[in-house]
């Protein structure tokens, strides 16, 4: 189940490269070995689709949740137990995508490792820069959805992220730039919001503007690009993929592929609020409303095209397919501004075609992850709110009826 060692055929690799830290750590805690046994019964659960199989994790589950509780009730919390805490994450994946029981584990792992680094003033371990890399994107789905903003949006995580204390690769280094800034999304689609309430507060308004200039002027995009390096193309292997595109990106890694689709997804959701910024007060700002409507569709056609390859990468555990799901839902939202704005017309009804081809090829991992299927009413609003219109969640989850951990 952890797969080959190759760099590019790492099934767990979809959303981490800390994969690798578990094994010499086997045996040595307790609350680790729980979680463990309970992260490769789920998944063995998840893989084979027996019964039998399925049957075991729920019972693996209340030990090892017990025993998490116990260990996160002491004020310091070591390695082992944030890597029980990721494993936890995958497990609650594997066993039902659709509870977001995985949730509640990253917030508290976000909580955690934000206390941390910020009390360093520094990232001082790899592992801390690994597990806010591959969690950060769900903490700031979950802070969208609620209205608030990220839990990594402080100065404190800002002045750490910024004096590490550990060396980073080039592909790192861009990751860090992104991290800074789009844990800013959930805050400037709050601010949006407010502005609409409240058209006439000047102060609000600039404060909202002063941070949309901030992270469109950004080089981010720059240390991104230069990391990743060109992408080749290839003929399109997934035939539900093939419906729309005959070209598809092939990525070296997936960790190139990893870095990508945050990028696109952070285009999409900036490009999102900037429209509605602007549709609030078309005179507030520098922005060039048709570059940023261009960059919208053009990161949601990135995101398209990178389907393929986390449909094909790995056929062992669907994980890249999951990764490419939370970008694929976003890129939605890109497809319905435009149609929207093009409505009548031949890119309208591209628009259109490719919000149905979205809607229905992220439905379908969520039907192979046996969770729920979104409805396109949902989606449609979903969109809205996260480009900083009408807030409509949050939404309750199933896990906020639990306590800590599960």
């Amino acid at each position: 189940m952890m797969g080959s060692t190759t760099s590019t055929s790492y099934p767990l690799q979809a959303f981490s490269l800390w994969i690798h830290t578990f094994p010499p750590r086997i045996g040595s805690e307790k609350t680790f070995d729980l979680a463990m046994r309970y992260f490769v019964e789920s998944g063995e659960a998840f893989r084979c689709r027996r019964e039998v199989a399925e049957s075991l994790a729920p019972a693996t589950r209340e030990n090892a949740l017990t025993s998490l509780r116990c260990a996160m009730s002491v004020p310091k919390v070591d390695d082992s137990i944030l890597l029980a805490i990721s494993l936890h994450v995958f497990a609650e994946v594997f066993i039902a995508l659709g509870t977001f029981h995985y949730v509640a584990h990253i917030r508290g792992l976000s909580h955690i490792l934000h206390s941390r680094i910020a009390s360093l003033s520094c990232i001082e371990k790899d592992l801390d820069f690994m597990l806010i890399n591959s969690t950060y994107l769900e903490e700031i789905t979950d802070a969208l959805r609620r209205g608030r903003d990220c839990i990594y949006d402080t100065k404190a995580s800002t002045a750490a992220t910024s004096r590490q204390c550990v060396r980073l690769t080039a592909p790192d280094v861009a990751s860090t730039a992104l991290i800074q800034q789009f844990v800013k999304i959930p805050r400037l689609a709050r601010l949006v919001r407010a502005c609409a309430a409240c058209p006439t507060n000047t102060v609000l308004l600039s404060e909202t503007t002063q941070l949309a200039e901030e992270l469109y002027f950004s080089p981010v995009g720059d240390l991104v690009t230069r990391s990743i390096g060109e992408v080749g193309q290839i003929q399109t292997l997934t035939p539900r993929v093939a419906q729309v595109l005959e070209q598809s990106l092939q990525y070296s890694s997936i960790e190139e592929f990893a870095l990508a689709i945050r990028f696109e997804t952070y285009r999409v959701l900036l490009s999102g609020i900037l429209q509605t910024l602007h549709w609030l007060d078309p005179f507030s700002s520098q922005f060039d409303i048709e570059a940023i409507e261009s960059q919208d569709t053009e990161a949601a056609t990135i995101i398209a095209m990178s389907v393929d390859y986390a449909m094909t990468v790995d056929r062992s555990l669907p994980l890249p397919a999951l990764r490419i799901l939370t970008p694929l839902q976003y890129s939605f939202g890109a497809w319905y501004r435009l149609a929207k704005r093009q409505c009548g017309n031949t890119q309208g009804m591209y628009g259109v075609l490719m919000q149905e081809w979205s809607l229905c090829t992220s439905n379908a991992i969520l039907k192979d992850w046996k969770a729920p299927e979104d409805s396109l009413s949902d989606i449609c609003t979903r969109s809205e709110s996260f480009a900083g219109a009408r807030m409509v969640y949050p939404l309750a989850h199933p896990w906020e009826t639990l306590g800590p951990g599960g």
